[in-house]
């Protein structure tokens, strides 16, 4: 057997070849690696980068700001490929018809205002006024609100004022009876009407104040976060609303007085929550709506859109973004419907789009129900048909122009109002 035909030496020789080739992969890989690196580094410097000019270019932003901009901007886009290329469909699509639950995927965090809300509930007394028309997402962002404050260890109690029965707005002191045991019932104490007596002495405003401040918060060794949801439900029953806010103020400035309750008052965080800001009570200057911090949630960017549509494991061009921002205008419930249906396989963005005010839409039953509403109130409808009949903003009764906005029809500029979204000055006009 020759020297050549020596297994030993054949196995060497394969060795050697597979050793030979591995490595010139590896620099192959190594090679097209340094030129995406060459390639990310001009395009984030604005000028081309190479292994000679390296060294002299950087030494530009060395000890600069500039060196921490061009840190940020390429780890940023290094986390933004790693979510790409990891990108997948969802095993589970939530259809939005009920608030997006705490540990979904498809909850897009209103960034800087969750961050303003959570420190806000952290401050002594605190007072905020939220508003949010009609699936806006007030209660998916209530949820999360409610969650942190319990992890703070506060308790947290949410009246909403669309349980009330019609008739507790006859008399403020039946409402005022029934705000005080709804709050009763949820912590489980006993009812105020057994220790106050609600047509005699006092009346029923100091009853209430009596009330939360000897039952709930000086028994607290936590604050207490009290939200009141649906403030529009009082808007229409003036008085009943006037007196209230006078309440509500009283106790915002109860914590401010530096006497022996004021310790016991800080421990209350109200938020508000309403659909709209137009109620202006009789006296402005005794409102908490004039006092607090004042959040309105917005409608979704087309980053925050683009951002929903890769979670539903769908990636949209430029242009079909852009064609749902005409559309829907960031309108968070119709967003989201939009981008189930099209995860689903249901329906194109072309066909969404051209069917949109049709039988045959996804929108349907949104817009029948806001169709209904109008319906049973025609001087609320007639507002909208002049809205819609003007191409340019115009001014509106106070009334009207907020009813109109909490139900997220219409846009409260200060030139005036303006339809919310093109998809509902198309429907509209042909309903009316």
């Amino acid at each position: 057997m020759g020297a050549g035909n020596d297994p030993a030496q054949i196995l060497g020789r394969k060795k050697l070849c597979y050793n030979g080739a591995r490595d010139a992969l590896w620099e192959n890989y190594l090679k097209n690696a340094a030129y995406k690196v060459w390639d990310l580094a001009s395009e984030l410097l604005g000028k081309p980068i190479t292994k000679n000019n390296l060294r002299s270019i950087l030494e530009e932003y060395i000890l600069t700001p500039q060196q921490e901009k061009l840190i940020l901007v390429f780890n940023r886009q290094q986390t933004q490929d790693k979510h790409k290329a990891k990108l997948q469909p969802p095993e589970f699509l939530e259809f939005p018809g009920r608030p997006v639950p705490l540990k979904s995927q498809f909850y897009v965090e209103l960034t800087p205002i969750e961050s303003r809300i959570y420190q806000e509930i952290s401050q002594p007394g605190a007072l905020l006024d939220i508003i949010a028309p009609w699936k806006m997402g007030k209660t998916s962002l209530m949820l999360r609100v409610l969650e942190r404050a319990r992890n703070l260890d506060y308790r947290a109690i949410v009246v909403n004022l669309q349980q009330a029965d019609s008739t507790l707005f006859v008399n403020l002191d039946k409402f005022l009876m029934w705000f005080c045991a709804s709050i009763a019932r949820k912590l489980q104490l006993p009812l105020p009407a057994g220790d106050y007596d609600w047509s005699k002495y006092y009346g029923s405003k100091s009853n209430c104040t009596a009330f939360l401040q000897d039952d709930l918060l000086a028994s607290s060794d936590t604050p207490v976060l009290l939200v009141i949801e649906e403030m529009d439900a009082i808007f229409s029953h003036r008085e009943i609303a006037d007196d209230f806010f006078a309440l509500l103020y009283s106790w915002y400035e109860e914590g401010t007085y530096g006497d022996s309750n004021s310790t016991i008052w800080e421990k209350l965080r109200l938020v508000l929550v309403s659909g709209t800001e137009l109620y202006v009570p009789a006296d402005v200057n005794r409102s908490p709506l004039q006092m607090g911090l004042t959040i309105e949630l917005q409608r979704f960017t087309k980053a925050q859109v683009d951002e929903l549509a890769e979670r539903h494991g769908l990636h949209l061009s430029s242009q079909q973004l852009e064609q749902l921002n005409q559309l829907l205008a960031g309108h968070p419930y119709l967003v989201r419907l939009t981008l189930y249906h099209i995860a689903q396989d249901c329906i194109t963005i072309e066909e969404m789009v051209s069917t949109a005010t049709t039988d045959a839409s996804i929108y349907q039953h949104h817009l029948h129900q806001l169709l209904g509403h109008l319906q049973q109130h025609p001087v609320l409808a007639a507002a909208f048909a002049e809205v819609l009949s003007s191409p340019t903003p115009i001014k509106l009764e106070l009334k009207l122009a907020s009813q109109l906005h909490t139900l997220a029809l219409v846009d409260i500029k200060d030139n005036g109002v303006t339809a919310s979204c093109e998809l509902y000055r198309q429907y509209f006009q042909n309903m009316f």
